[in-house]
């Protein structure tokens, strides 16, 4: 019995991982066609701006209070001045 309640959760995960495949395969098709996904995504992703743009940073109170938590994609970015 256990061997089939392993091949069972093998094929389960095997599907999930088939979803989540197929997703990056759309979204990495859509960054190709469309100019406006790839800039969104690298302003999201990589803290990214345009020269005389100031980006605004929420964060939320359970973050707060552990920074601990939040991981790298929540550092503050770089700060620009315009001259």
């Amino acid at each position: 019995m256990k061997s089939r309640s392993r091949i069972e959760y093998l094929r389960n995960s095997i599907a999930q991982l088939e979803k989540e495949r197929d997703a990056l395969i759309q979204e990495i098709e859509e960054l190709k066609k469309n100019p406006l996904a790839l800039e969104k995504k690298a302003r999201e992703k990589l803290w990214l701006m345009k020269k005389n743009e100031k980006v605004v940073v929420l964060v939320k109170k359970n973050e707060k209070d552990n920074p601990a938590k939040t991981g790298p994609q929540a550092e503050k970015p770089p700060r620009h001045q315009d001259k």
